[in-house]
């Protein structure tokens, strides 16, 4: 049986090869990693995906060192949709963040943190998410200028109200801690919203970008 999987494995390899390539040449990819055990030792699966196909290798490395030696990602120039994972960050590419992971992290707050601004933006995002493909099944691929900005006045607005409803800092008398101070989920999800804006509203810009990552998830 090992040497039918191994035999398997090396007839394979130049499909495999040509997967990468049609992969890293696309306008749009959907990116995830995922610990899995190779020989009991941790080791990170990484998938590239498009709408039809899917390349699948484990290395063990989780960020950019496994990205390069993977070989997609530095030649991608697409659209990438993904979680928030730094590395990804690091990759000349469009990127777009999943929303399903926003909305998730949304809820969280609304619910458990009592941070009403999260609802409201829960709302927003899938208000938009509802009028993008509306227009997209009109074959728009840019949304109208007026509508695209009342979508990002109703985004900055909520944001707005979420750093309104933060505790205020520390006054500038107080002794401070040594190191990065720790900030509360909801602080650090809003600097990742307006800090990101741009990944955020990616389909406002082109409806075509998915909206989601569960594809690769």
């Amino acid at each position: 049986m090992a040497g039918w999987v191994q035999g398997a494995a090396e007839r394979l390899a130049p499909t495999v090869a040509q997967i990468a390539e049609l992969v890293a040449a696309s306008p749009v990819q959907h990116a995830d990693e995922t610990g899995v055990r190779v020989e009991g030792k941790l080791h990170w699966l990484h998938v590239n995906s498009t709408r039809w196909l899917t390349h699948l290798v484990w290395h063990r490395k989780r960020g950019k060192p496994a990205l390069e030696a993977i070989g997609i990602w530095p030649r991608f120039r697409g659209w990438a949709i993904h979680d928030r994972w730094a590395a990804y960050e690091q990759c000349a590419c469009l990127h777009s963040l999943c929303k399903a992971h926003l909305l998730r992290d949304l809820a969280f707050l609304a619910e458990e943190g009592r941070q009403a601004w999260a609802a409201d933006l829960k709302g927003v995002l899938t208000d938009l998410h509802a009028a993008v493909r509306e227009w997209q099944h009109q074959g728009v691929r840019r949304l109208p200028r007026p509508e695209r900005e009342d979508w990002l006045a109703q985004y900055f607005q909520v944001l707005a109200q979420g750093y309104a409803a933060q505790a205020p800092p520390p006054p500038a008398h107080a002794a401070k801690p040594r190191g990065r101070q720790k900030q509360s989920p909801a602080k650090n999800l809003l600097d990742a919203l307006l800090h990101r804006a741009e990944q955020v509203l990616a389909c406002v810009e082109d409806s075509t970008v998915p909206f989601t990552n569960n594809q690769a998830e």
